[in-house]
């Protein structure tokens, strides 16, 4: 009974499998130029079910399968053409299949639904023949052993369709229930926390013997977590299967002609967050169908096909994935909308005139809005492209949008590639600790507190300070989480402003804390519903020092302090005024490099890391280390300068990580010392390979390095780590 327990589980699980793909396949058949191969495809699988089922004496199901199975034989025989009627027949029987599987398994009973009328559609749709004999249509619903089952031919249990699932899979892969890979996931991130609180006690402590220790520990904790990582990730091509026939529903229901494209199918992703973006897409897909494309009449009075396009593509792109949707419709109706958001009291008038129309196609993500003229079954609630953002941001993504008119409309999605284990910069702010992900980072500025006035302006009630020519909106911390200022005025006079530039839905704004700790590997904790629906936070988090950091949502702060609004007005203002004059303030990592004082631009800087010299380990005549998954090839910033000093490495290494083209590389440099913002002018120009010249810097002479153009030099001629 166990062994016979164990059949049946396996054969629904790859049963369930086989269906999922079936939709796509069968409606390739309606493409004239797919091939046989497809039917085939499409026949084996409704074949194995159908043997399988039968060897387990679930008659109905039987049945079924064998009612499509002859259908598909005329198909493969060419003696039927898969036109319209005999496609609808075909994904009905997937439905069928499906609904049967499903009772199965909550049941354990081949039981439900009549399913004669399926049966005969199938049956009616087949080329008459005068040898055709039919699997007899069980009549009465009931337990399997209340039918004789039908007698199996010898293909029926041939090693494809009839040997047991769990014997034919057992050499390829095996099954681990989701609760057993759940639980060792939660394992491995008590084991990342374990090896962050111990590089932490080792580099504070400086036992050499104890640092080699922790290396190796850092090494084989990052391997054992790629290795659980992995068997969480499941291609999007899952996700991918169901949409062709959601497009083809919609496009019949709205009379139009689509084509859809899919690319990237193999790109992998977390299964939690593809569950979380299954909505999300759907709605997406069945708006670029409804209102993105235009009935065949109107596209081809505009020279286009009458057959519209819906491409959907997957790829990584810097440590996320991307998902883009694209239409060759006729873009967003940017009147319409502009007309729309007046109507529903969303923007006055002026506002509709003024805005740009990046900001008008921004308001379809707005609850309840919608430019269709009644509610159908399909569109006109109001709802899909809200649900979209909302589902999108919670997962810690984001949404673009760009428009086209008379061309077509683009959606990309950002979404990291999983929500388990994150890089985050710790951050202190009244002396709270906070994770901030290091996916929405994009620069760090330093400002002296006794300098922050002079830099800070007021905007209509909004702190704001000139940034890469334009106004950036400020936004401090403590305000925003209502914590306890400190009552230390002289104290905080004295110290640095540190301000992290951040972006939500395309917009930037600075993000004011005290203090800046360091970058971690940080395992994200759910959070209780009642700080959940705060929205300001993501999660939580257990630091390396055992302390536990709240995990920042930074559109949840961005929504909270009104930063698309005070975006727009500050877009109107700097529009209406003069152009600004070009700042010359750059931020800028002040170091010690072989005996001279050395500043880096802070954007060619990825991070800062602290790296003890006893994993620095060979590849091939490199020097490399592994850091977060890769092979980082370190340098010496100042043999690349030239300099003297640089020679042998020992203790705990003062890195600076940056990226050149495809490339990560870690600069070792003798001392950082600082991170300034200041103009820069040049007293000297160039000086040597990569530097821009030489300035005076807090009273002392600085050589001021490019580092793109440094890291371009001969170095990189044999390629030796790609990172």
């Amino acid at each position: 009974m166990v062994q016979h327990d164990a059949i049946v589980k396996e054969f629904l699980q790859e049963s369930l499998e086989s269906i999922a793909q079936l939709e796509a396949r069968i409606l390739d058949l309606e493409d004239p130029s797919a091939g046989a191969s497809s039917v085939d495809a499409i026949f084996r699988s409704v074949h194995s079910i159908k043997g399988v089922a039968n060897h387990l004496e679930y008659l109905h199901l039987g049945a079924l399968a064998h009612a499509g199975e002859s259908l598909l034989s005329d198909l493969r025989d060419q003696r039927r053409v898969a036109d319209v009627e005999v496609v609808d027949a075909l994904l009905a029987l997937v439905d069928g299949l499906r609904a049967r599987l499903q009772t199965i398994a909550e049941s354990g009973v081949d039981a439900g639904q009549d399913l004669g009328g399926l049966i005969h559609r199938l049956k009616d749709l087949r080329v008459p023949s005068g040898d055709e004999t039919w699997a007899p249509v069980p009549q009465a619903e009931g337990p399997p052993d209340a039918q004789a089952p039908e007698p199996l031919s010898p293909e029926d249990v041939s090693p494809e369709a009839g040997e047991p699932a769990s014997e034919r899979t057992i050499a390829t892969r095996v099954r681990v229930d989701v609760e057993v890979l759940t639980s060792v996931m939660n394992l491995v991130g008590e084991l990342v926390l374990a090896r962050n609180r111990l590089r932490q006690v080792s580099l504070r402590l400086g036992n050499d013997t104890m640092l080699d220790g922790v290396g190796r520990l850092d090494r084989i904790t990052t391997e054992l977590q790629d290795a659980v990582m992995s068997t969480r990730m499941q291609p999007v091509g899952t996700l991918w299967d169901r949409l062709p026939r959601m497009v083809r529903t919609a496009a019949r229901t709205t009379g139009k002609q689509v084509r859809v494209h899919l690319e990237g199918g193999d790109t992998e992703l977390d299964r939690t967050l593809i569950e979380a973006i299954t909505d999300p897409l759907s709605h997406m897909v069945r708006n670029a169908v409804v209102h993105g494309l235009e009935l065949p009449e109107e596209r081809m009075r505009w020279g286009k096909p009458a057959e519209g396009t819906i491409a959907l593509s997957a790829h990584h792109e810097s440590g996320q994935v991307v998902i883009e949707l694209r239409d060759d419709g006729g873009g967003l109706p940017v009147d319409s909308i502009r007309r729309r958001a007046v109507e529903r009291g969303i923007w006055t008038e002026d506002k509709a005139r003024t805005a740009s129309d990046e900001q008008v196609w921004y308001l379809i993500f707005s609850p309840g809005f919608s430019t269709a003229d009644q509610v159908t079954e399909l569109a006109g609630r109001g709802v899909g492209m809200d649900v979209v953002r909302t589902h999108v941001e919670h997962i810690g993504g984001s949404v673009d949008v760009h428009s086209e008119s008379g061309e077509g409309t683009t959606f990309r999605i950002r979404i990291p590639l999983t929500l388990a284990i994150i890089s985050a910069l710790v951050i202190t702010c009244d002396g709270e600790r906070f994770a901030l992900p290091q996916d929405a980072l994009k620069k760090l500025l330093v400002v002296r507190r006794s300098e922050a006035q002079e830099q800070l302006e007021d905007f209509h009630g909004v702190q704001v300070m000139r940034f890469e020519g334009g106004l950036l909106p400020i936004v401090c911390l403590d305000e925003v989480l209502q914590l306890d200022c400190s009552d230390d005025q002289d104290e905080e006079e004295q110290g640095d402003l540190f301000i992290i530039v951040v972006e939500a839905r395309g917009r930037r704004y600075g993000l004011v804390a005290d203090a800046i700790e360091d970058t971690q590997e940080i395992v994200v904790k759910s959070l209780d519903p009642l700080l959940r629906n705060l929205g300001l936070y993501t999660g939580a988090t257990t630091l390396g020092d055992g302390s536990i950091a709240l995990i920042l949502d930074v559109m949840g702060l961005a929504r909270a302090a009104d930063i698309v609004a005070t975006s727009d007005a500050i877009g109107l203002a700097m529009a209406a005024a003069e152009p600004a004059a070009e700042v010359a303030e750059e931020a800028l990592l002040l170091t010690e490099v072989g005996g001279r004082r050395i500043a880096i631009p802070v954007a060619q800087i990825q991070r800062l890391e602290v790296i003890p010299a006893e994993q620095l380990e060979w590849g091939g005549s490199q020097h490399v280390v592994q850091f977060e998954r890769d092979l980082l090839p370190m340098f010496s910033l100042a043999e690349l300068l030239g300099l003297d000093g640089g020679g042998d490495w020992a203790g705990a290494l003062q890195v600076v990580i940056a990226r050149c083209g495809p490339h990560r590389v870690g600069l070792v440099v003798d001392e950082i010392l600082d991170i300034t913002h200041q103009a820069v002018d040049l007293k000297r120009e160039g000086g040597g390979a990569g530097l821009r010249g030489s300035t005076v810097l807090d009273g002392r002479v600085t050589d001021l390095v490019d580092l793109a153009l440094l890291l371009r030099g001969p170095v990189f001629k044999a390629d030796p780590v790609s990172a």
